[in-house]
């Protein structure tokens, strides 16, 4: 179902950037340097998908996953999101196993989760199924300040995780565009008792 009207709906937002992509992209040919961008988005999507998230776009070396929108509603989408970051991670680890040492990059990951505004946007001449609002902001900002190999989320992430979620508090440090210091905190693990 590809909804018309844009409507407001809590989601959860993902973020994930490569990190040395942009070094390394300036010693290779433009061929390898595709398969090699290709190859990390590939074992991201895998991770996203297995989880139910929906990928919103391709930003350069880093993906924006939305989970819970019209197209995948989901009442553990935080969890979900989570599950998805943590499995992008620990995909990588196996990922490098195919390459050779100087192409073996990391995953810096964002999350958040909060209310956006979901549907087609842009143009009469030309639309995407996609979502904006703090949200999507706040996500993409924290992403922007993760370390390779490091997954951060929000506090509105942590309350929904609750004592299943293992984390170490961060230092406020500001976020670029906003007045409000969030609390970050870097996710250690997370695990669903089933």
């Amino acid at each position: 179902m590809w909804a018309s009207d844009p409507l407001i709906q809590t989601i959860s937002v993902l973020f994930a950037d490569v990190r040395g992509f942009t070094g390394l992209s300036e010693s290779l040919d433009p061929e390898r340097l595709i398969a090699i961008i290709n190859g990390y988005f590939t074992v991201a999507t895998k991770a996203i998908t297995r989880y139910g998230g929906v990928i919103d776009k391709f930003l350069g070396d880093g993906i924006m996953a939305l989970f819970n929108t019209p197209l995948n509603p989901q009442d553990d989408h935080v969890a979900r999101a989570v599950l998805a970051a943590q499995a992008i991670t620990a995909s990588v680890a196996d990922h490098h196993r195919t390459l050779p040492a100087v192409h073996r990059l990391h995953f810096g990951i964002g999350l958040h989760t909060g209310e956006a505004v979901i549907g087609n946007l842009g143009s009469p001449q030309r639309k995407d199924y996609s979502a904006i609002g703090d949200v999507v902001n706040l996500a993409k900002r924290i992403q922007e300040g993760a370390c390779a190999g490091q997954i951060l989320i929000t506090e509105p992430v942590l309350q929904i995780l609750g004592e299943e979620a293992e984390v170490e508090h961060l230092p406020p440090v500001p976020v670029k565009g906003r007045r409000e210091v969030p609390a970050l905190f870097s996710l250690k693990s997370f695990r669903l008792d089933t």
